[in-house]
């Protein structure tokens, strides 16, 4: 009806006269309904220098709930604007020199001290590493005590360190002193809090603590000042203009944060379900249940028992460390359910694609972006997983004592990232069985890169998930050089089948990438760790 859309066709000709919490809705769907942020700007700081008696409430919200457009606001606010709004933004990490180098490779030899989140922000950052992270843990442990008083946000914690290019490195695992972690007090930091890290004044000492350690880790882990948003994306990107719904608010997220290791990053990520489950234990609410980390530790305790778990870690990452190839390795554990591999055997499919062919890259991109082939593209995909799926359920119908296949194989480059979740989990969901693909040239962290993806069904007595982890290339053909395809390979999955009644891992899998299966470091490393 016509007075319904009256509130948002208003905004598009004037400021309305309207409490700050009802214009902070309508401007969130105003920029949802134009696909961009530049008329909520506007109107936002048009309101606040109507009312600067008020201003600050609207900033408050803004910060909380509406962060791409505080960002707006800040950048579009005069020099004068800032000065006066600097301590309420200075709380939420605006205003903040960003000095720490956006490219890996300006990060060897770099020494120096920077502030937590403009390290976690930057693109691949060392402390999205479980390697990094297991150190800047130590650390705080190791500096900041809870008083009962003073909340701890990642506006107080600053690093140092003399070789920030090494910080996925074995040796600086095994150094406490290798990255040092410094906390301010909260009146050095600002004369304002952060709202989003307040936690309820009823919560005992013994869960203020591993919750404020919790809330930090998660924000360094997503990249993003707000720990309670997973997996950051442009929720502004350029698209055409549409309305699709509001996905929560500030207390939505926290009572109902999400805390497995899709919601921290992309499948690039390199962190294990260790310390995803880590993350969610600190994070309890009372009365919460999760599952503990690999290891033991049901219980977090107090802070020495987390630092003593923290440090056997360390110790097993050190001892799984390539030396050779100076690749981190991390283990990734699976469970396909009982009665699997019982005979020794591993039963594996390799699926020959014929697209894309090499013309195509050429013709659209190396992405392969382009809407008309990326629909054929997805039908040739889907065609032939049809077929393999037909095949298994013939040979279903004629072998005695028939097994499932148990891995399958996709060639380099054969999969579009956007075909992961609809086709090819799907395939693995249904089959009960492990996918490994190559994927299309895309972008991770700015960068275009060559990668495979393992699809990982885990099934137990409680729950049934899909777990995915991107293998990275690392050595490149000149055609991948010459295409703006950079070398990428944060981490060495290691697979691990264990035995679901003793934990034992029976054996472990990983994989390569064209040259990357050429590489006799990595082929030394990998020669006592895995069994294929």
């Amino acid at each position: 009806p016509r007075s319904t859309l009256f509130p948002y066709t208003t905004l598009f000709r004037s400021v309305p006269d309207r409490p700050p919490v009802e214009l902070v809705a309508l401007l969130l769907v105003l920029g949802q309904m134009t696909g961009s942020l530049e008329k909520p700007t506007v109107l936002a700081l048009g309101w606040m220098r109507g009312h600067l008696d008020r201003s600050h409430e609207l900033i408050d919200l803004l910060l909380t709930e509406f962060t791409p457009l505080a960002e707006a606001v800040w950048g579009a606010a005069t020099d004068v604007e800032r000065e006066g709004w600097r301590p309420r933004f200075a709380a939420f990490g605006f205003g903040r020199l960003k000095q720490f180098p956006r490219s890996v490779s300006e990060r060897a030899n770099l020494k120096g001290t920077f502030g937590l989140m403009d390290v976690a922000m930057a693109p691949q950052s060392p402390l999205r590493h479980e390697f990094g992270a297991i150190q800047l843990l130590r650390g705080l442990l190791r500096s900041w005590k809870d008083d009962g008083q003073d909340t701890l946000t990642p506006w107080r914690v600053d690093l140092a360190c003399n070789n920030w290019g090494d910080v996925t490195k074995a040796h600086a695992l095994a150094d406490p002193d290798f990255l040092r972690v410094s906390v301010s007090s909260p009146g050095n930091a600002t004369s304002f809090d952060d709202k989003r890290y307040r936690l309820p004044h009823w919560w005992d000492k013994s869960t203020r603590w591993r919750h404020q350690l919790g809330q930090v880790m998660r924000a360094v882990l997503t990249g993003d000042c707000d720990f309670t948003r997973g997996n950051p994306s442009s929720a502004f990107a350029v698209h055409l203009p549409r309305y699709s719904g509001i996905l929560s608010s500030l207390e939505q997220r926290r009572h109902g944060l999400a805390l497995g290791r899709l919601a921290l990053g992309g499948d690039w990520l390199p962190v294990s379900s260790w310390l995803v489950d880590l993350t969610a234990r600190l994070l309890e609410w009372p009365g919460m249940g999760s599952r503990p980390p690999e290891g033991g530790a049901n219980e977090i305790g107090e802070p020495p028992g987390l630092s003593r778990f923290i440090e056997q870690r360390a110790g097993a990452l050190g001892t799984l460390f390539g030396r050779a190839s100076e690749t981190p390795f991390l283990p990734a554990r699976m469970n396909l359910g009982k009665a699997r591999f019982s005979d020794g055997l591993l039963r594996v499919a390799v699926v020959q694609t014929v697209l894309p062919r090499e013309s195509e890259f050429k013709k659209f991109g190396p992405e392969l972006n382009d809407m008309p082939y990326r629909r054929r593209h997805r039908r040739h995909l889907g065609a032939l997983v049809k077929a393999l799926t037909a095949l298994l359920d013939v040979r279903r119908t004629h072998i005695e004592d028939y097994r499932k296949v148990d891995l399958v194989v996709f060639p380099e480059l054969a999969v579009h990232a956007d075909d992961v979740g609809p086709i090819i989990e799907r395939f693995a969901d249904q089959q009960q069985c492990i996918v490994f693909c190559g994927l299309v040239f895309h972008r991770v962290s700015e960068s275009l890169v060559n990668s495979g993806v393992w699809v990982i069904p885990d099934r137990s007595s409680e729950r049934r998930t899909l777990h995915r982890y991107e293998q990275g290339k690392l050595h490149l053909t000149a055609e991948e050089t010459d295409a703006g395809v950079v070398p990428f390979r944060p981490c060495q999955w290691l697979l691990e089948y264990v035995d679901s009644a003793t934990c034992e891992v029976l054996w472990r899998m990983t994989a390569s990438i064209c040259y990357d299966a050429t590489d006799l470091h990595l082929a030394a490393d990998l020669r006592d760790r895995t069994d294929a």
